[in-house]
């Protein structure tokens, strides 16, 4: 699963949250961090805050104000990577290549209908990522869900005694 934190911002309903993440390193361990292209993409595209609806568990009570961890599955993320980058890119050459063949059939041997039959795949590619993105907008799996609060478990918090917090002065 990959794991986000976010900043609980209203609770929509019984089963559904808007959670505000804020975008920072995809890796803090790095120490490369100046060299690697995810660190020239954040640079390129910003840092900032970012809201979601999220799905709630039942088990799990938060309220406005609440850190959280968001999680989605690896394999979903793969699978609408390859969707997103791989049908314009397979259009492309669908398209390309579709022209040089029937250019083939006709004899002709200027340039311009290859690049138009590939800009007519690029642009069908587009078509076919747009209705796919529409398609699992409202898919469960596509969505990232709660999975825990951040601070509220056993281990990470902290109990202190009376005796051991001092007044000031």
């Amino acid at each position: 699963m990959i794991e986000e934190e976010g900043v609980v911002v209203t609770r929509v309903d019984a089963d559904r949250a808007v959670v505000e993440t804020l975008r920072g390193h995809s890796c803090g361990v790095c120490k490369a961090s100046g060299g690697c292209g995810s660190a020239v993409l954040q640079r390129l595209v910003g840092r900032g805050r970012s809201q979601v609806r999220v799905s709630v568990p039942r088990a799990l009570p938060i309220q406005a104000g609440d850190r959280v961890i968001l999680a989605l599955d690896e394999g979903v993320l793969l699978r609408a990577a390859v969707a997103l980058y791989g049908a314009p890119l397979a259009g492309l050459f669908v398209g390309a290549l579709s022209a040089a063949w029937l250019q083939g059939l006709i004899s002709g041997t200027a340039d311009w209908p290859v690049a138009a039959g590939a800009a007519f795949g690029l642009a069908g590619g587009f078509l076919w990522v747009r209705r796919f993105t529409t398609r699992v907008a409202n898919n469960s799996r596509y969505q990232p869900v709660i999975v825990r609060r951040v601070g509220n478990t056993v281990t990470g918090s902290v109990v202190l005694s009376r005796e051991a917090v001092r007044p000031c002065g």
